[in-house]
């Protein structure tokens, strides 16, 4: 019966889960039009007088139809594109791992065209021009005051459009381009890292790593050449997932403050920078409490421990700084991180020592 229940539910991941395959058609109606009467198109050896509808097959690979006006015939080139509908239906299936996005990934169903196609047949008209005479034909408008309305609201949108483009596209260049003399603020964000500390802490008998989930903190860079910077970060690591800084009621509990200051190199995307840092470690572990039997002794709370009780050390160490991240995105930058410790200083260990700090780099620039 156990068997049973588990190819039932496998069976049904791969069936329920995959919906752009049980839910969509082999072909999308896809509506064509023209600003011309006398206008027609052939897809696969068939011919449609516009305006019409056509089934056209849904296909990863690019299909041709061809456009014929007054005796004169033009190739389209038709790609179609992976559509929403397979990444938000699918979307039931996360809980299985995303089965369905696997199951659907081979299917040609998955592609999609624009509902809705406009072929031009005046020559000489500009982007703006094309649009209006989209809009005028779609809705078939005859009014001359309302088609002069439409081409002045196209033109005036394109050139809307682009100043947005040239402004998104300076943005762009600045950000992977940074000229000598800009200043980038960067924000870090939650990342997984592993922390390695040595035997000579209290509570350890041989090098050990404590992995954390919670990473904050801030850096600038400085382009004092373009593509050579300087960075100067703090950040804030803890050995654990628990958001709460503080006290913990794990056996060992370490929370870790780093200042580094580090030169940086860009090529592209690509980003690595190295130099010093300074720590400042909080470390709290547990240790065997001095029972006397024959003493009755109350605790103050329930919670508290009557074999072991807690304690702390802060100490420093002083090492080097290294990071590897990449562009991913104009303001987002995904790397690793690799901060070895070689000095440290305080009440846990004085003298030459190896520490470190492995994981992920999660930040945004603004």
């Amino acid at each position: 019966m156990k068997y049973l229940y588990k190819l039932l539910l496998l069976f049904s991941v791969l069936t329920l889960t995959s919906c752009s395959t049980i839910l969509r058609t082999k072909n999308q109606k896809v509506y064509f039009f023209s600003n011309t009467e006398n206008a027609s198109i052939t897809y696969k050896d068939s011919v449609y007088q516009l305006p019409a509808y056509v089934g056209v097959k849904r296909d990863k690979i690019p299909t041709t139809i061809s456009y014929n006006v007054n005796g004169v015939e033009k190739d389209t080139i038709l790609k179609g594109k992976v559509g929403q509908f397979y990444y938000l239906v699918n979307a039931s299936s996360l809980p299985a791992y995303g089965v369905g996005y696997l199951v659907d990934l081979t299917n040609k169903k998955r592609f999609e065209y624009p509902k809705r196609i406009f072929l031009n047949a005046k020559e000489g008209l500009s982007i703006s021009d094309i649009r209006a005479e989209r809009n005028i034909t779609f809705k078939s408008i005859t009014d001359s005051v309302k088609i002069k309305n439409i081409y002045k609201k196209e033109a005036l949108k394109y050139q809307d459009e682009l100043k947005d483009l040239a402004k998104a596209q300076k943005d762009f260049d600045k950000r992977v381009y940074p000229k000598k003399g800009e200043l980038f603020f960067n924000l870090m964000l939650p990342s997984i890292y592993m922390m390695g500390f040595s035997n000579e802490n209290p509570s350890l008998n041989k090098y050990k790593y404590f992995v954390g989930g919670i990473n904050f903190g801030v850096a600038w860079d400085y382009f004092y050449k373009e593509a050579k910077f300087l960075t100067a970060d703090i950040s804030h690591k803890v050995s654990s997932f628990d958001p709460i800084f503080g006290s913990s009621e794990e056996e060992i509990y370490i929370q870790k403050i780093e200042f580094a200051l580090r030169k940086g190199h860009k090529k592209g995307r690509l980003e690595y920078s190295y130099g010093i840092n300074y720590n400042y470690n909080f470390y709290q572990y547990e240790v065997p409490r001095i029972v006397d039997q024959s003493i009755i002794k109350p605790y103050l709370s329930i919670d508290e421990d009557p074999y072991f009780r807690k304690e702390h050390s802060d100490f420093q160490t002083i090492g080097f700084s290294s990071l590897i991240n990449y562009q991913i995105m104009p303001r987002i930058f995904v790397g690793i991180r690799y901060n070895p410790s070689i000095y440290t200083f305080g009440y846990a260990i004085n003298g030459f020592e190896y520490q470190d700090v492995i994981g992920f780099d999660f930040r945004m620039k603004f």
